[in-house]
């Protein structure tokens, strides 16, 4: 270079030649390390020739457009304000302080910017206009710049390119007084002109034949109803605002760096200079196919905004679980119409037919289910414990039987015993008189003497056989004494017994509180609670015995009342839900309603505003009430076949804020919410949510992304109500819950086919609690406690659990472009974690119409 200048010091025109080739050389050089991220040295080499020459325009682009790609708005706006002051017909400092007001968010300021050249005759402006306007919320002003820019770089000529079709709308063109003065419509000699008639080599259309310079070929570019960038892989939808600045070029660096320079160059004499081209009105270039790839870009996602569309679709979901219960089958269709009738905002109205199937319910499960199934096998074994009270007292009155015959032989044994005494008083004073008149004989005969012996004789063998009957009765009287005390003490402790005890019904095990509620209602339904057989006599007893088994079967037959199982059969419901929606820039709202014919419906809906807050950063700040799909009886509630009870139809309430950040190759995002769970005469429940995640996006092209990254999820919730008794909501509940997974996504676009795939590894754990049978019946709860402690029913509340484990879930999707105004989406998801399983597979249908 050294060697050159010397020999260009007496040339003038060589070492203008020499200056501008530098000049180029050092431009090459900072835009390639641009283009390379390389911002830091781009500066460095830009600053140092800048200290020589400050207020060189080519070098001042070149750092507005360094500031742009470091996306320091505030500074591009700095250096390319400065030079339009300078000079303000300068378009290349033009466009880049449109384009560093629209990447600081002041749309407004853009708009003044464009105003002060107005009518815009450079592509690059017009296109800035549609982005302008799009910023603004006037979509179809947008459309129609963007139109006239692709026109204006095709052609090379005058737009008409997006004029009014002169047989659509009565040819009334859309620019309104606002917008008019930017492509001139306020000219009247043009107006008839500008109305739009196709001329011969003035009109192209992306993504047919057209004409290429000198030859034809086919832009390679999707119909326009193809997704333009990729779906934004934070949470929330794009901002939008991160691409305001764009990738546009100097109108002399339009195709290949230095191309376009060398045909500059040809216009004029002296060659090409930066300076000159800088500060001179730019010639126009061939078109531009990088930009014409953002005008069509551009208009293909402004059409897609703007074009009225019909959908249809049909979903089918199977959760596992147990039948009848947490087992759901969902069938929905979806029938949709959208369009965009004022500005920018598009309306909604949805209509979908939903169908689900919960399996049979049977077995074990009826145990589980409404308000008849657990109180009614609680009931089956309170019967069953008090057929045995019968028995109990039937024993007890045998061995009151026993005291009555024991005391009746007691008696007779004493009356034998008496008379026996009895007779043995008679015989000895039978035998004392004879004695007496044995001894008091005068004088008596031998034949008298041997009678009165006789006499005597006669009478001690009849004392004997009394006194030897004696002995006997005794020993009879004893014995009966003896068995009626043993029977007296049979008695005695028999009447003590506790038959309800005896019987498998423990009424000494309640608290006092308990066993006084269990007083109060018998004495209140029966008139009393008396289960006592304690009697001093048999006769006494016999009375309470009788009461205690009236008692008892008048308990039974109540009991008995509610042993009603559950009637067998599919659990199933349908109806047809309803949507309407809105959305416009950051804000979108929705109501609705879940399926009407279900048997309980709830309104739903919710609002969404999610601005840009920072470079990159949304905030998203939503208020909504949704339905919980867990379970059929969370979605749309149930009935129970016996009592004709409803509950169930669960919604959630709440509101969420978060803040996402995405600059296209790394983002982060994080929410917390807070939601009320209610139902129809389901027990309120509160729940906090938190989210937290980061991602990388290691491939990020313009038709194909690859993101990696880390999610976790927390969430609490008061109270364990995932149970399907009535009171419970039939939806997932757990007091702690964390999941930390690994989302893998890959998308790709081809021509009219964009297919995906997901792959989410990751770690969960969660805890519940005990949850009552009953939280909302409390007396019915309260007898089941009862029960539980009077060892009848074995259990009143459903356990806690604990599970920790691995979870996966599986995804991929495929669209296919079946015509311009056609399109055919498919996609099939797989959630698992331990026993739970979700199967999902969607088929869609899209129809886009012209704007």
């Amino acid at each position: 270079m050294a060697l050159l200048d010397r020999r260009a010091a007496d040339a003038p025109p060589a070492r203008a030649a020499l200056n501008d080739t530098r000049d180029q050389l050092l431009l090459d050089q900072v835009t390639a390390l641009r283009e390379r991220g390389e911002l830091a040295q781009a500066y460095d080499v830009l600053v140092a020739e800048l200290e020589r020459r400050p207020r060189e325009p080519a070098l001042l682009h070149e750092l507005g457009n360094l500031y742009l790609k470091g996306e320091r708005f505030a500074d591009a706006a700095s250096v390319f304000e400065w030079q339009l002051q300078r000079d303000p017909g300068d378009v290349v400092a033009r466009r880049g302080a449109v384009a560093a007001a629209l990447g600081a968010g002041d749309a407004n300021h853009a708009e003044e910017l464009l105003r002060q050249v107005a009518p815009l005759e450079d592509a690059e402006l017009l296109l800035l206009a549609a982005r302008t306007a799009e910023a603004q919320g006037d979509k179809r002003q947008a459309l129609t710049f963007a139109n006239q820019a692709a026109g204006r770089e095709r052609s090379g000529g005058p737009s008409v390119v997006g004029v009014v079709n002169p047989f659509r709308d009565g040819g009334r063109s859309r620019d309104d007084g606002r917008w008019a003065a930017f492509s001139g419509a306020d000219d009247r000699s043009g107006a008839a002109k500008s109305a739009g008639v196709w001329l011969p080599g003035e009109t192209r259309v992306a993504g047919r034949w057209q004409p290429d310079g000198e030859a034809r070929g086919y832009l390679n570019r999707s119909y326009d109803s193809a997704p333009a960038t990729p779906t934004p892989a934070s949470p929330y939808q794009s901002g939008g605002g991160e691409a305001w600045a764009g990738d546009w070029r100097r109108p002399d660096r339009s195709d290949t760096v230095g191309g376009a320079y060398a045909d500059a160059g040809e216009a004029g004499s002296g060659g090409y200079s930066p300076r000159r081209a800088a500060a001179a009105p730019p010639a126009r270039p061939a078109p531009s196919e990088e930009r014409l790839v953002r005008i069509d870009d551009l208009r293909g996602d402004l059409r897609r905004a703007l074009s009225p569309k019909g959908q249809g679709g049909l979903s089918l979901r199977f959760r596992d679980g147990e039948e009848g219960l947490s087992q759901l089958t969902e069938i929905r269709g979806d029938i949709g119409l959208s369009s965009v009738p004022f500005g920018g905002g598009r309306f909604t109205a949805t209509a979908s037919p939903v169908y689900l199937n919960a399996g049979t319910l049977e077995g074990d499960a009826t145990r589980r289910f409404g308000s008849t199934g657990a109180s009614s096998a609680a009931a089956s074994a309170v019967v069953e414990q008090l057929s045995g009270v019968d028995d109990l007292i039937d024993g007890i009155d045998q061995v009151a039987d026993n005291l009555d015959a024991a005391q009746g032989a007691f008696t007779t044994a004493e009356a034998q015993r008496d008379a026996a005494q009895t007779n043995v008083t008679t015989a000895q004073q039978n035998l004392a008189d004879a004695q007496d008149a044995l001894l008091n004989a005068n004088d008596p005969t031998e034949e008298e003497l041997a009678a009165l012996q006789a006499a005597v004789d006669t009478r001690e063998s009849q004392l004997n056989q009394a006194q030897s009957t004696f002995n006997e009765r005794q020993n009879q009287f004893a014995n009966a004494e003896n068995q009626l005390d043993d029977a007296q003490d049979n008695f005695e402790s028999s009447v003590q017994r506790n038959v309800l005890f005896e019987s498998g019904i423990d009424l000494d095990a309640l608290s006092n509180e308990q066993r006084q509620f269990v007083d109060n209602y018998l004495q209140r339904e029966f008139g009393s609670s008396d289960f006592s057989l304690d009697a001093a006599t048999t006769a006494d007893y016999r009375a309470r015995a009788a009461a205690v088994r009236q008692l008892v079967s008048d308990v039974a037959a109540r009991a008995g009342a509610y042993r009603r199982a559950a009637a067998y059969g599919n659990q199933s419901d349908a109806g047809m839900a309803v949507a309407f929606g809105y959305r416009e820039g950051a804000f979108s709202g929705d109501i609705g309603s879940t399926p009407y014919g279900f048997e309980v419906t709830n309104l739903v809906g919710g609002i969404t505003w999610a601005p840009r807050v920072a470079t990159h950063t949304n905030l998203r700040l939503t208020a909504q009430r949704r339905a919980v799909t867990d379970s059929l009886l969370s979605y749309a509630g149930v009935e129970d076949p016996v009592t004709g009870d409803r509950w169930g139809g669960v919604t959630r309430s709440g509101a969420e804020i978060g803040l996402a950040y995405d600059n296209g190759q790394v983002g982060s995002y994080g929410d917390l919410g807070f939601y009320s769970y209610q139902g129809h005469n389901v027990d309120t429940n509160q729940a906090a949510v938190f989210n937290l995640g980061a991602y990388v996006k290691p491939i990020n092209e313009r038709w194909r992304t690859l993101q990696t990254g880390v999610h976790l999820n927390y969430r609490s919730f008061d109270e364990n109500r995932g149970q399907f008794t009535y009171g419970h909501g039939g939806y997932f509940s757990p007091q702690d819950y964390v999941s930390l997974a690994f989302p893998i996504t890959y998308k790709e676009t081809y021509n009219r086919v964009s297919w995906n795939a997901r792959l989410q590894p990751g770690f969960q754990s969660y805890t519940v609690e005990e949850a009552p049978y009953f939280p909302t019946l409390g007396e019915q709860q309260q007898w089941m406690d009862i029960l539980v402690d009077a060892g009848i029913a074995t259990a009143s509340y459903y356990d806690a659990e604990s599970k920790s484990g691995f979870g996966l879930n599986l995804g991929a999707g495929l669209d296919y472009q079946l015509s311009p105004a056609f399109s055919l989406g498919t996609s099939i998801d797989y959630d698992t974690f331990g026993d739970y399983s979700e199967t999902s597979a969607m088929i869609n249908l899209l129809y886009t119409m012209e704007p």
